[in-house]
């Protein structure tokens, strides 16, 4: 699916640097040669002016995201970087898989990059069966708690002294944000499980 741009409007800010991690992700392992990857921009996008898309490229790679490739002769190719690398600004390294997935998990692109080949790549049957076990023996508690905390929050509006109640919840902003905004937490939370897993 194309989406033109009319002349002057711009995507939202990291938008393309975004997608062009996206489309590296689908040619994973071997990486994307530059060619392809500005036609692939120009073709979805609209974008044709490789100034702008070396750019984006550049920041990509120094962030420690993307790997340039270079071989004399060749075009350079782009790939998700083989091994977590050293961020020089922040001076930490990053997890690639978990990077990416912070980026795409909150974003319309989500089924996008678990469809990817990089995506599947990581998450053979087995791993995500060791992070199931992991997030249950570590957050089985705190899940306990909060389905206890909402239980009394229940029980508590159901008494006449509701100034308690509201005092405990403006000390939680976590709290007030589910209760201001159910649709966009609980909601939405609960109607992608249930459209995914149940």
């Amino acid at each position: 699916m194309r989406r033109r741009r009319k002349r002057g409007e711009r995507f939202p800010k990291g938008y393309i640097k975004d997608q062009i991690l996206l489309i590296v992700c689908q040619h994973y392992p071997k990486g994307i040669e530059e060619p392809e990857l500005r036609h692939i921009l120009g073709e979805q996008f609209g974008i044709r002016e490789s100034k702008g898309i070396k750019k984006h490229l550049k920041d990509l790679e120094r962030n420690a995201l993307l790997d340039k490739v270079t071989e004399s002769g060749k075009e350079n190719v782009w790939r998700i970087p083989q091994k977590p690398k050293l961020v020089k600004d922040l001076g930490l390294t990053k997890p690639m898989f978990s990077t990416y997935a912070r980026i795409f998990l909150f974003s319309k692109d989500k089924a996008k990059f678990l469809e990817s080949p990089y995506a599947k790549a990581i998450l053979t049957d087995d791993h995500i069966n060791q992070i199931a076990q992991g997030f249950w023996i570590n957050y089985k508690e705190q899940l306990r708690l909060i389905a206890e905390t909402f239980e009394n929050l229940e029980r508590e509006l159901a008494n006449p002294s509701k100034h308690k109640v509201s005092e405990k919840i403006r000390k939680s902003p976590t709290l007030l944000s589910f209760l201001l905004f159910p649709e966009e937490t609980v909601g939405q939370m609960a109607k992608e499980f249930q459209e995914e897993v149940i």
